[in-house]
């Protein structure tokens, strides 16, 4: 009786063919001599038909394209936005070089011209450096609409 009751248990497994050797041989075995073993079997190798027949769902061709194009339009987007991140940097990486290159040019500049208007040298080199940042940040956010545009129509021409 216990064999019988495995048997019934492993029938899914043995029609699907996933039973290890000797548990095939066993239930093989058992299902020629149990009639009730064997219509079980055949049920099971019917439905197994049956699933094997159904076939998957396929795509609408043009639910396809739409996922294609929707995924090939946020992959551009991704690459402008990281090429748009990337100028960002390099101008802003570009101002500070400039600037700190500039800044023993723009000292001796600045004391010769605070010697005209009898500014002491500290002062002048003071007052020069911040002209040339204010200069540089004015640059800066004169950019930022340029730069913005340009992302914007990026984005116009796409769609």
């Amino acid at each position: 009786m216990r064999s019988h009751v495995h048997v019934i248990d492993c029938l899914a497994e043995f029609v699907a063919g996933t039973l290890p050797p000797h548990e095939t041989q066993r239930v093989e075995n058992h299902v020629r001599t149990c009639e009730s073993c064997a219509a079980a079997a055949k049920e099971w190798r019917r439905l197994a038909v049956s699933v094997r027949e159904v076939s998957a769902p396929t795509l609408n061709s043009i639910v396809v394209r739409r996922i294609t194009a929707r995924a090939q339009a946020r992959r551009i987007e991704i690459l402008e936005r990281r090429r748009f991140h990337g100028l960002v940097a390099l101008f802003a990486i570009s101002a500070w070089i400039a600037f700190l290159i500039s800044v023993p040019i723009l000292s001796q500049l600045s004391i010769d011209f605070g010697k005209r208007w009898h500014w002491s040298p500290s002062f002048a080199v003071t007052f020069g450096l911040a002209a040339w940042g204010t200069v540089c940040w004015a640059l800066g956010i004169s950019l930022i609409p340029i730069l913005r545009m340009q992302k914007s129509n990026g984005k116009e021409t796409r769609q």
